[in-house]
């Protein structure tokens, strides 16, 4: 209506957001391990990457690289992030996938990530995936996890559940990753948004020592996957 201004839908925003770990714990039939006062945060080492340079210079001024950050109450080590892009990509040739060694039982893990450029997010239909993290128990038994693009990762230069520009879109076009949270939104220095995304799986063998965890990207998709840092949740 013409009292509508942008300034409230930010508030509304903002008002749905804090809503949103205590509705996934509801749906997920249990409480969010990272939400529990007396959980521990484990922030996994990754490892050394050749292919920083090619994560977007800004994105890495604006999350302030260090060894470790608390983020939502959560431990993250941001000091080695990680770059996969699909092999179908019609960009240089980059990893399509990277390993990282865990050796520990977890009730949940935290993955810190962000897109590095922006994919069609399809109305009324399946989101499309461009990557997916691969959980691999002591056991061999594995989870695998799915990186929708609109569910629980987005572009990193765009804010939090801003609406897409198009008249096409109306009411369908208030995309927000609310499977994930906004572990970071900040500004660069020439004031565009930057929004990190923090997914938290519950891990369904809490019993089992995770051997490791493998970050692939897939699709024909030219927007990498940033890893930032993965953090284990232990209740």
């Amino acid at each position: 209506n013409d009292t509508y201004t942008e300034k409230a839908r930010r508030i509304y925003t903002k008002i749905i957001m804090d809503k949103m770990p205590k509705i996934r714990s509801q749906i997920h039939g249990e409480p969010m391990p990272s939400t529990a006062k007396t959980k521990k945060s484990v922030p996994l080492r990754l490892p050394d990457s050749q292919f920083t340079t090619d994560i977007p210079e800004e994105l890495l001024k604006s999350v302030n690289i260090s060894r470790v950050q608390i983020l939502n109450d959560v431990a993250f080590d941001l000091s080695k992030p990680q770059f996969v892009l699909s092999p179908a990509s019609a960009q240089k040739v980059l990893p399509a996938a990277v390993n990282i060694s865990v050796d520990q039982k977890f009730d949940s893990i935290v993955f810190l990530h962000t897109a590095g450029i922006n994919v069609r997010i399809p109305s009324f239909k399946p989101l499309f995936k461009i990557g997916s993290y691969t959980v691999h128990y002591e056991d061999g038994t594995k989870e695998t996890i799915p990186i929708e693009y609109g569910g629980n990762i987005l572009v990193w230069s765009k804010r939090f559940a801003e609406p897409m520009d198009y008249p096409y879109y109306r009411h369908e076009g208030y995309k927000a990753t609310y499977p994930a949270y906004p572990y970071i939104q900040s500004k660069t220095p020439s004031g565009k948004d930057v929004t990190c995304y923090g997914y938290e799986w519950i891990n369904p063998h809490k019993d089992k020592t995770i051997r490791s965890i493998t970050l692939s990207a897939e699709g024909d998709f030219d927007s990498s996957v940033i890893l930032l840092a993965i953090t284990g949740i232990v209740m």
